[in-house]
């Protein structure tokens, strides 16, 4: 049985087409293993975080907003409630590489031919509007876009920076994530069109701030 295609929509498109400081997330593809989907009224990743559905606690979630808070560090929480990121989320959108639901380990290959395939849908997330900001979230995400950057057959827009993180999905401690995200993050992006980019590697152990090192195709 086929899985489901998804949608990315930002989180909130008015907003986001406008904004002038737009962040993408960028990972492999959608983990559509989760029951918990079942609650989405459509398959959609903007749909996905306004109504998260295991709630705001979802670590997934809790991941993200944490990295877009290392981005967009002036604006702040509104409030203490569970729409207190809703002033940042606006701005933020988060796309797969492959539209059609994976499970919750990616396949890397999978994932490039989907790109093949889809070139043109796919080079739109990156030009109409471009995001001034894109954080590639996991290894399989990087690799694939390293791949079609450097045959260039991957349209985008030079004013955009780029930057390489752990997926949300991987077992991050929100301590250390906040500490990386406030002190580091934004710093370490780069324009798109540069060789080497920076990705950050978690470690339980050591400092934290030190872990960060270039990566290229």
């Amino acid at each position: 049985m086929s899985k489901a295609i998804w949608t990315f929509s930002p989180y909130n498109e008015e907003i986001y087409n406008k904004s002038k400081h737009r962040v993408m997330f960028v990972g492999a593809d959608p983990n559509d293993d989760k029951k918990t989907n079942e609650k989405l009224s459509k398959k959609d990743m903007g749909e996905w975080f306004r109504e998260p559905p295991k709630g705001h606690k979802n670590q997934f979630y809790q991941r993200t907003v944490r990295m877009l808070a290392g981005v967009l560090h002036n604006i702040k929480d509104q409030g203490i409630d569970e729409n207190k990121h809703d002033g940042r989320l606006v701005h933020m959108r988060f796309i797969d590489f492959k539209a059609e639901g994976g499970i919750s380990i990616a396949n890397t290959k999978e994932v490039s031919d989907s790109v093949e395939h889809n070139l043109k849908e796919v080079s739109k997330y990156f030009t109409k509007p471009y995001p001034h900001y894109i954080i590639l979230v996991g290894g399989h995400a990087r690799t694939t876009f390293f791949k079609f950057k450097k045959s260039k057959h991957l349209d985008y827009d030079p004013r955009s920076k780029v930057v390489c993180m752990p997926h949300p999905s991987h077992s991050v401690s929100y301590k250390i994530l906040d500490q990386v995200s406030k002190n580091d993050l934004k710093s370490k992006f780069r324009k798109i069109n540069e060789e080497k980019l920076y990705k950050w590697t978690y470690k339980k152990d050591g400092v934290h701030s030190k872990n960060w090192h270039e990566v290229s195709s």
